[in-house]
């Protein structure tokens, strides 16, 4: 799966907002750390592809995040 954006829409926008990706190919595998972005304009733009994602977020200030997506999209065939 190609993950190229994460949006996240904030009931209270943080003061700054980091995104870091995980990402692993096999059940067993261990998570390995990905690209790093700042925020623009509410969005995260990278391009990690994994089978598994995971996100971390990293804020500074008040926040509280009501929703996010990830533009997903599918990538290769088996």
């Amino acid at each position: 799966t190609l993950l190229s954006r994460v949006r996240a829409r904030y009931s209270q926008s943080p003061a700054t907002a980091s995104l870091t990706t995980y990402q692993k190919m096999g059940a067993g595998d261990w998570l390995t750390p990905g690209e790093t972005s700042t925020a623009d304009d509410g969005k995260h733009d990278i391009l990690v592809s994994a089978r598994w994602h995971r996100l971390r977020f990293d804020w500074t200030g008040d926040v509280e995040l009501s929703a996010f997506d990830a533009a997903l999209a599918p990538e290769g065939e088996r």
